[in-house]
């Protein structure tokens, strides 16, 4: 487009006259001209990548809706997915809610059984397709475990996938103590990491250790801030002028295809020596205990004040990455906010490290439903979608 105009200008279409007819009939041909004249190849080349939030099952539901009370700037929008016609109801109106899988579960969610929130799922494809429409890059979160989020978060990546996404899990590993719902988990991970690029674990029980004193609703909201600042970041310095911006092309690069993923965060006040410090806060919050060694892509976010300097960021780079192979895809981005005056934020994710997580220890049910192959008024007349409650 931008090559169409500069053409235009060089061929004298923009010229002032005093006949206000005449400008308005010079304005008229330059539209039609950049109508006709605007092929393929012309338009979409400095289209801002549209990046999506959603959360599945109640723990996925949960985080989105706090992450649109923190507010996120650079995202397309928030969904929120569930089979708890009750649940979605707490959510903030403002979302984009879909209840899938009424035909399967009447809208009483699926009582903890994975195959049901799977069916669910299969059963509202169409729905959701058109939901994931023209994404770019989608941020899937959920809670594994549970019946909706760890049987239809596959279902959902895999048609995110096929409609040319990139598709960035997060989600949640539940307690030692909760049994038979981390045996769920270790098969609905497996499962995930097979239809996502990158899957970043979030592991409770590290949580334990790292905020022990918290309280229960204090603890998983610190979670729920996590995920958000990592959304945050990444889709804002994609979008958004930074110091150093992360191209889209750079986040497929280091997360396209690389399963298990760790997530690691730090932060430094200090005057002395910031660098050192937020690297090994960085190091030492890992939510996944694993080594990084392994890993084979690299994605690290850096935000701070105005006297964040370039050599900094840099040397921060650098020193997390030290112990990755030298094969490793690394890439980085930093950004200023007035928010982060005095201190540093980093943010990196550990791509392709060997997973933990082994599954095959429980059944699944793989029957497939047929429901839901009809029309769904997911999107308005102007093509937007549609917030509020969808069901399908």
């Amino acid at each position: 487009m931008e090559r169409i105009l500069n053409r235009l200008l060089k061929q004298g279409f923009f010229y002032t006259k005093k006949d206000r007819l005449e400008n308005y009939l010079n304005q008229l041909i330059i539209l039609l001209l950049v109508f006709f004249m605007a092929d393929e190849s012309s338009i979409g080349v400095n289209e801002t990548p549209k990046i999506l939030v959603l959360g599945v099952g109640g723990a996925g539901c949960n985080s989105v809706n706090r992450m649109s009370q923190l507010g996120i700037s650079g995202t397309w929008g928030l969904v929120a997915v569930n089979t708890d016609k009750q649940q979605l109801s707490a959510i903030n109106d403002e979302l984009i809610k879909v209840l899938i899988g009424k035909s399967v579960t009447q809208g009483v969610g699926t009582g903890g059984f994975v195959e049901k929130g799977a069916r669910a799922a299969e059963a509202s494809k169409t729905a959701l397709g058109k939901v994931l429409e023209g994404t770019s890059l989608l941020f899937l979160t959920a809670g594994m475990g549970g019946g909706t989020g760890t049987g239809a978060s596959p279902v959902i990546a895999e048609i995110a996938k096929q409609q040319g996404a990139i598709v960035c899990s997060i989600v949640t590993f539940p307690f030692d103590l909760e049994r038979s719902r981390t045996l769920k988990a270790e098969d609905g991970i497996v499962a995930l990491a097979e239809k996502s690029d990158a899957v970043i674990v979030i592991n409770n029980n590290r949580l334990v250790e790292l905020v022990p004193n918290l309280p229960v609703n204090d603890a998983f909201k610190v979670v729920d801030e996590l995920i958000a600042k990592t959304v945050k970041g990444i889709s804002e310095t994609i979008t958004q002028p930074s110091l150093i911006n992360l191209d889209f092309s750079d986040v497929r690069a280091a997360l396209s295809n690389k399963g298990v993923s760790l997530l690691a965060v730090g932060e430094a006040r200090s005057v002395s020596d910031r660098i050192g410090e937020v690297v090994q806060d960085t190091l030492n919050n890992t939510l996944l205990d694993v080594e990084v060694n392994d890993a084979t892509g690299v994605l690290i976010h850096i935000t701070g004040g105005s006297d964040l300097t370039l050599g900094e960021a840099k040397s921060i780079g650098e020193l997390l990455t030290q112990r990755v192979s030298p094969e490793a895809n690394v890439v980085w981005g930093a950004r200023v906010s007035q928010e982060f005056e005095g201190k540093i934020e980093v943010i990196a994710i550990f791509a392709g490290i060997p997973s933990p997580f082994r599954g095959g220890r429980v059944e699944r049910e793989t029957g497939r439903t047929s429901a839901g192959a009809g029309k769904y008024a997911v999107r308005g007349m102007d093509g937007k979608l549609k917030k509020g409650l969808i069901e399908i």
